[in-house]
């Protein structure tokens, strides 16, 4: 009776918080009457996702009832329903073909063979994100819903950035939750939210038997596959090494993060200070949580160089 009672309040608290993120209205149809929390992959069969946020979306009573619904052409029937202040723009490289929306969907602007215009594609899912496929009069391809609406409501993505959605939901493709960040923000962006699979939710700790490890490594089982001594690729083409003057240190001296600047840092620069004007090398390494060979090295200025 009490896993029940539990069960029942943590599924009111994921229902709530589903509806805030939403904005209390439909999805489809932003309607705010009779409102449902519809769990996106059934719980039947992902029993795990039953009170992931991310797993829940906030429909209206009808168009609850068409998504639940078996026939596909009824599923089709609330896609194609107007949505009240939806906004188009042209795709771009699809000028003139195909619009999005700030509503993350797709439509077909030109008549052709097999085509209705005003007609809204159906994004399928490939891995985690939503994909289109738009044809150009000479070939069709595969975009995700995501970059549409990116480049369409926030402007060219500049090269090496990456499309972050901030409620890391990636199925919530509207302009409002896009936003272009560097590799390294992104993945700042995940730890901040606690997304990141990290301690006890990684992978090497959730499923142990597979990680290849010991004997089960592809070192041990296929030794002849491993590169060594005059095989290895600095004997093979040493000219793509990038030593002395060529390596990154040398090139681009402003990206090197030393000393409290670094993240794995664990002491200051007066600490090093402190470290070189005595005590032994075990003293200093228990002061300062320190390896004895890296208190040693700190003394004898092999590393900390600039200090």
């Amino acid at each position: 009776m009490a896993q029940k009672t539990e069960r029942v309040l943590s599924y009111h608290v994921w229902r709530n918080l589903v509806l805030e993120r939403d904005g209390y209205a439909c999805r489809e149809c932003r309607s705010t009457e009779h409102l449902h929390t519809h769990h996106i992959k059934q719980v039947a069969f992902f029993p795990e996702l039953r009170t992931v946020v991310s797993n829940g979306a906030t429909l209206c009573e009808d168009c609850h009832r068409l998504i639940k619904s078996k026939k596909p052409a009824r599923r089709r029937q609330c896609n194609q329903r107007p949505i009240v202040g939806e906004r188009w723009r042209a795709v771009v490289g699809y000028q003139g073909l195909y619009s999005v929306s700030n509503r993350a969907r797709v439509r077909r602007d030109k008549s052709g063979a097999g085509a209705t215009v005003g007609r809204i594609l159906n994004a399928v899912p490939i891995g985690p994100y939503l994909h289109v496929t738009l044809y150009n009069g000479k070939r069709k391809l595969t975009k995700k819903v995501h970059a549409l609406v990116a480049a369409a409501f926030i402007g060219p993505r500049p090269q090496g950035m990456l499309i972050n959605h901030i409620d890391t939901v990636r199925t919530n493709n509207v302009p409002r939750n896009l936003e272009y960040l560097t590799p390294a923000g992104n993945i700042a962006h995940m730890f901040k939210l606690g997304r990141a699979a990290t301690g006890d939710r990684s992978g090497a700790r959730r499923n142990p038997d597979r990680v290849a490890r010991g004997d089960r490594h592809s070192s041990r089982t296929h030794p002849e596959r491993v590169p060594r001594g005059d095989a290895h690729h600095s004997r093979r083409r040493p000219e793509r090494m990038a030593r002395g003057d060529r390596h990154g240190t040398r090139t681009c001296p402003e990206t090197v993060r030393r000393g409290v600047d670094n993240g794995n840092s664990k002491i200051t620069e007066a600490d090093v200070r402190a470290i070189r004007s005595g005590g032994t090398d075990i003293e200093n390494a228990k002061r300062y949580g320190l390896n004895r060979s890296t208190a040693g090295r700190i003394r004898r200025r092999e590393i900390w160089k600039h200090i």
